[in-house]
């Protein structure tokens, strides 16, 4: 019984360990793979509300173009790290998407609204930074960026519609359940006018 809670404390241990080291991680290093197959893992685990999951995968959306920035200044951004961002990115725009058509089949057309519209906003402003930062970079910088930056840029576009769509959505819902509320409200008549109306009749 002793040895076997010895295990388990020197396993949390290490486990603890290797999670930090592995938290601030980039697409070249060693300890990458643990930082996406074990850290993020446990955070989606843990996110276990659809409102939880869209907040972690905006969350996880910046740090991997977080990454991509810090890979492209210091000149590590290669095929294979851009080809690894690109990929994650993509993932967790579809992520998102697919929790918004989900919040859409459930006609939360509010929701499926504000989410598209913040999802649309954090790739615009993401979009704007890498730009800048490609712009202000060497030659080679710039030609290590561009195909996030094409990327981001496409994703900006799709999600745009997304979020039209869905906005309009939820203005007519909005406005049906108005005119359904407006149509069910009967006319108003003051107590005085109702014993008027009532004297007139008998």
């Amino acid at each position: 019984m002793a040895y076997l809670t010895l295990f388990f404390i020197l396993i949390s241990i290490l486990g603890g360990t290797l999670s930090y080291r592995a938290s601030t991680a980039l697409p070249d290093d060693i300890w990458y793979p643990y930082k996406l197959e074990v850290n993020e893992r446990i955070e989606s685990f843990v996110a276990n509300t659809d409102e939880a999951q869209i907040r972690l995968n905006l969350s996880l959306l910046k740090s991997r173009l977080s990454e991509a920035r810090i890979l492209a200044r210091h000149g590590r951004l290669d095929a294979y790290a851009e080809n690894k961002v690109s990929t994650n990115i993509q993932l967790h725009i579809n992520n998102i998407l697919t929790l918004i058509e989900k919040l859409q089949l459930a006609e939360d057309f509010q929701q499926a609204s504000l989410v598209s519209n913040r999802l649309h906003h954090t790739l615009t402003i993401e979009s704007e930074i890498l730009a800048d930062v490609s712009s202000q970079g060497s030659f080679n910088l710039q030609i290590s960026l561009a195909p996030i930056l094409t990327r981001l840029r496409t994703a900006t576009a799709t999600t745009a519609l997304v979020a039209t769509k869905a906005s309009v959505k939820a203005s007519q819902v909005k406005n049906s359940s108005t005119e359904s509320v407006a149509t069910l409200t009967p006319s108003k008549l003051s107590l005085p006018e109702v014993q008027t109306k009532k004297k007139d009749e008998v």
